[in-house]
């Protein structure tokens, strides 16, 4: 009886040290796909539905759709 009495303490004080550690690796996958939504959805309204610009006017041409007073211009890449 003792051995498992030593056993089920040894099984308490585990599940006491590590349940915290669980519980904020929870949490912080949580507080993550948050992130990762919000993050999403301003990246479309900035980007995709162009929010803030809803008002003005808008050009549709070989780049896509972009503001009027927007130029396109080529990046060099230096080698």
């Amino acid at each position: 009886m003792r051995h498992l009495s030593r056993l089920s303490k040894s099984k308490n004080a585990l599940r006491n040290y590590f349940l915290p550690s669980t519980i904020k690796i929870e949490l912080n996958r949580r507080v993550n796909d948050n992130l990762e939504q919000q993050t999403q959805a301003l990246f479309k309204s900035l980007f995709v539905d162009f929010e803030p610009f809803k008002d003005g006017e808008f050009v549709d041409d070989d780049f896509g759709r972009r503001q009027y007073r927007w130029n396109v211009k080529a990046i060099k890449i230096p080698r």
